[in-house]
């Protein structure tokens, strides 16, 4: 599926997407690819974006600091959340991946 009308699904009709979500199944790695490094590469443009536009007094390596900030950032929050899930899983009834 299309990553922008997964997105715009879940925002415009949760209940639904969610049944078509909860049908398929994923690894950590499948999601790190399809999602997660697509919306970090988002997460990086903005700053850098942001400082070609309005530069500012902190200069270009400031923003593009900030990018590549975010990138690490999008990526090491997405381990530490699936470590997380994983060690909780049992006490919701479900598997650990």
């Amino acid at each position: 599926m299309n990553i922008v009308e997964r997105v715009k699904n879940i925002l415009m009709t949760p209940k639904t997407e969610w049944d078509v979500i909860n049908g398929e199944t994923a690894t950590p790695q499948s999601l790190l690819m399809g999602y997660i490094l697509p919306l970090a590469i988002v997460a990086a443009v903005g700053p850098i974006l942001t400082g070609l536009l309005f530069g500012g007094i902190y200069g270009m390596t400031y923003y593009i600091a900030l990018g590549i900030i975010a990138f690490i950032a999008s990526i090491v929050t997405f381990y530490v959340t699936v470590i997380i899930i994983d060690m909780l899983a049992p006490s919701f009834g479900s598997e650990k991946i």
